[in-house]
């Protein structure tokens, strides 16, 4: 039997779980990053490409209404690879949703896609959480009865901000492409509850939008 050679478990691990960093990887099968790279690259394997494969994967899974069990902010965990829940806390966003700098807050994250194109989704909230896996949206999150709750969108702001190695990544950018962040305020029954931040490379990339910026307001555009 042939013995397995660092190629052959790197591609097996990126396979295995996509969602993994390259720093990961290469951690795993005990070898450099620029290696990973270089036999990814040689092999014509994009994390990218897996990872949409993997999560649409996902989708035909899960049935349309199948629900995970509602989880209390003691017991969070990951749903899925792609799907994460955390507490944290972030001073910023805490005094934008009127609260102390210390409160503790649900952030859920997930890798998004729109025109082939990764956007990295960041939901903030000091509320309790529907999680339900895969969603069109995270904001669904923050219903727990669609049919009487109302959610709107409120103020949006922009920030353009030095790359972070695995985010940009993630979003397929070269290491030192800028990142854009969106941010939108999100009101539940008039009472502001949760910020949303949408991360993306900065690379061919048009925003436009009159009544703050959803995904529809992004377009990426060919350089």
């Amino acid at each position: 039997m042939a013995k397995e050679t660092i190629k052959d478990r790197v591609l097996q691990t990126a396979q295995k779980d996509p969602f993994l960093t390259i720093e990961e990887i290469a951690q795993s099968v005990n070898t450099t990053p620029r290696y990973v790279r270089t036999i990814l690259s040689e092999a014509k394997v994009s994390l990218m490409h897996l990872r949409k494969v993997y999560a649409k994967s996902m989708e035909k899974r899960l049935k349309p209404d199948q629900q995970v069990p509602e989880t209390s902010p003691r017991s969070l965990k990951n749903i899925e690879p792609q799907l994460k829940v955390s507490r944290i806390r972030d001073e910023k966003i805490a005094m934008v949703l009127s609260l102390e700098p210390d409160t503790e807050l649900l952030q859920v994250s997930q890798l998004q896609f729109k025109d082939e194109r990764g956007i990295f989704v960041q939901l903030t909230t000091y509320k309790d959480l529907n999680l339900v896996p895969q969603p069109n949206s995270l904001r669904q999150m923050l219903l727990f009865d669609p049919q009487t709750e109302k959610l709107t969108q409120g103020e949006s702001w922009i920030e353009v901000v030095p790359g972070e190695p695995a985010l940009n990544e993630l979003l397929e950018a070269t290491p030192e492409m800028p990142l854009i962040k969106i941010h939108t305020l999100l009101y539940l029954e008039n009472e502001v509850t949760a910020v949303e931040t949408r991360w993306v490379s900065s690379e061919g990339i048009l925003i436009k939008s009159e009544k703050g910026v959803d995904d529809d307001d992004i377009t990426f555009v060919s350089g």
